[in-house]
């Protein structure tokens, strides 16, 4: 929206209505657009009665993140609930209650209609960065932990295991598996020429 100052200078400015506070895209829209200030108009008549008046507060109180964001002073007006007026880094410069009735006067600078702020620029960088960051840690720790998991399986080893029948004609039996796991079995012959008959199969 844009209107005219007494002195004769136009002013753009970003007009937000009640929870549109809570979405900071909109306020960057409105900056892109030219806006040098935001105002928030509501009506907090919902939240009026018991323990829910805290609400009222929380909710005026998110125009100091949009205001931060933009680099844009926010201004939220409300019938009912609480009104607020914050400057370009967030700063509270007034604060009206529920209960309250009457007008304040804020006076401040105004940014210029070029400037921008690193959201302004690049937008939600800060949970992107984090999703990032968060997605490469996570990437790292299951890398290290497969790493870790191989390194402690032992590799494979055959057995080998001197069975000793006879001493005085030296004969011994070894036990090895080859690399398809079959147990392989040498005999040693005896003198004449003939196989151990105690390591002959049975027919």
């Amino acid at each position: 929206m844009r209107v005219t100052l007494p002195s004769g200078r136009p002013l753009t400015i970003g007009v937000l209505i009640c929870f549109e506070s809570a979405f900071p895209d909109m306020s960057r829209v409105d900056t892109d657009h030219g806006a040098q200030m935001t105002i928030y108009q509501t009506s907090d008549s919902t939240w009026q009665a018991g323990w829910e008046q805290w609400v009222l507060a929380q909710h005026a109180s998110l125009g100091a993140l949009r205001a931060a964001e933009t680099g844009r002073p926010v201004v939220q007006a409300a019938l009912t609930g609480d009104s607020a007026a914050f400057d370009a880094r967030g700063r509270l410069l007034a604060w009206a209650g529920p209960s309250e009735r009457g007008v304040t006067l804020v006076r401040l600078g105004l940014p210029p209609a070029s400037a921008r702020t690193p959201y302004d620029r690049l937008g939600d960088y800060v949970p992107w960065t984090a999703t990032g960051i968060t997605v490469i840690a996570a990437a790292c720790a299951l890398i290290r932990t497969g790493r870790k998991r191989r390194a402690e399986i032992r590799p494979h080893r055959p057995a080998r295991i001197p069975l000793d029948r006879n001493l005085t004609h030296g004969s011994s039996v070894t036990v090895a598996s080859d690399s398809a796991g079959k147990a392989s079995v040498p005999r040693s012959p005896v003198p004449g020429g003939e196989a151990d008959p105690a390591l002959r199969a049975d027919p």
